[in-house]
C-alpha cells in the first residue's frame, strides 16, 4: 500500500470512529461532567437531572435522524466517478484575493477604530474587544478559509506565512473564539481531507495547536477583562478561585451556557416562534436589540450570555425546538460524513471541517445559526469550485500534474 492510500484510510478510519453522533455523546458527556463540578454559584447543582434528561433526549434524536439518512443516502448514491485535484496556480490567485480583502478591513478598522485591541496589553487606550472595528462577519470567516486551504499549499513558507498571518490577526483583534475557530477547522480539515503524511505528523499537529489554543485562552484573557474581574464576572466559586485561569475559562465555557439553558426551560412561558434564531443569523447591524433583551431576563448571571445550541431553539419552540435542532444537526452530519467517505470532493471536506468545529461547539451555542458560519459555508461552496479541477478518479499521476499545471 501506497503512502497516500495509507493516509487516507488512516484518515477514513478518524473519520468513521469521531463520527458526528459519537462526538456528540462526547460533547453532552463532557458538559454535564463538567457542570456537575460546580465551578460558578450561577450553576445550580440540583437542576443536574434536568440536564441529564435534555442530553437522553439530544441524543436519541441526533442519533436516529443521523443512522437514518447516512443509511438512506449510502442506499441511494454512488461513490464519485471523478476526484478534485486542487491547482496551485488557482489556489494562490485565491490568497491574493483573500489577503486583499482581509487587509483592505484590517486597515479600514485600524483608522476607524484605532490600535488593535491587543495594544492594550502594552498599556495604550483602545477600544473594547467586541466594540473594536466592522466587518469581522467577512474578516474572520476570510481566515478560517484561508487558513484550512493553506494546508494543501506545496510551498511551506507560503503556507507557513497565510496561516500566521490568520492567526495574527486573530490574536491582534483579542478573538479568542476566531483562534478557536481556525485551528480547530485547519485539524478537522487535514483529517477530513486526509492531507497529512504520517500518524506522527498529525499527532504533533493537534498537540501543538492544542496547546497553542490553551495557552491563547488564558493569555487573551488577561489582556481582555483580568483574571480578576472575569472571576468576579463568572461568578466562580472561592475554592476554584485559585486554579489556573486557562483551566477556569474552559470549565466555565463549557458548563455555564448549560445553566441558561436550563433556567430557560424552567421559567420561559412565552415563546419566540423564530426570531431568536432569525436574529442569530442575520449580521450585526440587523440584529434587534429587543429580542436579545429577551432571553437576558432568564439568565441566571447576567454577563453569561451562551445558552448552548439549544437556548434559542427552545425559547422560539420550546421542547419542539430541541428535537428539531437535534434533527437538523444530524441530518446534515450524516449527509457531509457520506459525501466525504464517497469521494465528492475538497467542498464537501472543508464543509464537514465547519459542521465539526460547530459540533465540538454545541455546547456554547447554536453555531449553523451564526452569520460567519453561514457566510463561511456559502464562500467556501463558490471558493472550492474555483480551486479544484475534476478529474477522473482512475488518472495517472503524470495526467494528475498536468492538468494541475495547466489550469
Amino acid at each position: 500500500m501506497s503512502d497516500v492510500a495509507r493516509m487516507e484510510s488512516l484518515g477514513s478510519r478518524i473519520i468513521a470512529v469521531l463520527n458526528p453522533f459519537t462526538m456528540c455523546a462526547i460533547i453532552w458527556a463532557l458538559v454535564i461532567s463538567t457542570y456537575l463540578m460546580d465551578v460558578s454559584y450561577s450553576i445550580d447543582p440540583q437542576s443536574v437531572g434536568l440536564l441529564i434528561g435534555v442530553a437522553v433526549l439530544s441524543i436519541a434524536c441526533f442519533g436516529a435522524a443521523y443512522y437514518i439518512t447516512c443509511k438512506y443516502i449510502a442506499t441511494t448514491a454512488k461513490m464519485n466517478p471523478l476526484v478534485d485535484r486542487v491547482s496551485p496556480q488557482k489556489l494562490r490567485y485565491f490568497y491574493v484575493a483573500a489577503l486583499g480583502l482581509c487587509l483592505v478591513i484590517v486597515i479600514w478598522n485600524l483608522f476607524q477604530s484605532g490600535l488593535f485591541p491587543y495594544m492594550a496589553a502594552y498599556g495604550y487606550k483602545v477600544k473594547n474587544y467586541k466594540q473594536y472595528g466592522r466587518f469581522k462577519g467577512v474578516l474572520f470567516p476570510m481566515l478560517f478559509i484561508m487558513c484550512m486551504l493553506a494546508s494543501l499549499e506545496k510551498k511551506v513558507l507560503l503556507r507557513l506565512s497565510v496561516q500566521f498571518f490568520c492567526l495574527a490577526v486573530a490574536w491582534l483583534y483579542l478573538s479568542r473564539a476566531a483562534l478557536f475557530f481556525i485551528i480547530v477547522q485547519f485539524i478537522g480539515f487535514i483529517i477530513a481531507s486526509k492531507n497529512f503524511k504520517t500518524v506522527l505528523h498529525l499527532v504533533v499537529t493537534i498537540c501543538v495547536s492544542s496547546a497553542f489554543m490553551f495557552f491563547s485562552i488564558g493569555y487573551l484573557g488577561k489582556i481582555r477583562t483580568g483574571d480578576a474581574v472575569f472571576k468576579r464576572a463568572m461568578q466562580i466559586r472561592s475554592e476554584y478561585a485559585s486554579k489556573s485561569t486557562s483551566m477556569l475559562w474552559c470549565l466555565s465555557y463549557i458548563s455555564m451556557p448549560s445553566a441558561n439553558l436550563l433556567s430557560y426551560i424552567e421559567k420561559n412561558e412565552n415563546f419566540c416562534w423564530g426570531r431568536q434564531l432569525l436574529n442569530s443569523s442575520v449580521p450585526a447591524p440587523l440584529k434587534v436589540d429587543g429580542w436579545k433583551k429577551y432571553a437576558a431576563q432568564f439568565r441566571p448571571n447576567k454577563r453569561n450570555t451562551a445558552c448552548t445550541y439549544l437556548g434559542l431553539a427552545y425559547l422560539d419552540f420550546g421542547w419542539t425546538g430541541i428535537i428539531l435542532v437535534n434533527i437538523l444537526y444530524g441530518v446534515i452530519g450524516a449527509w457531509l460524513k457520506v459525501r466525504c467517505d464517497q469521494n465528492y470532493g475538497i467542498g464537501y471536506a472543508a464543509c464537514y471541517s465547519v459542521y465539526m468545529t460547530a459540533l465540538i461547539l454545541l455546547f456554547f451555542s447554536n453555531m449553523i445559526f451564526y452569520f460567519p458560519i453561514i457566510f463561511q459555508v456559502f464562500a467556501l461552496a463558490m471558493i472550492s469550485k474555483y480551486i479544484s479541477v475534476t478529474a477522473p478518479a482512475n488518472a495517472s499521476l503524470a495526467q494528475d500534474k498536468a492538468v494541475l499545471v495547466n489550469v
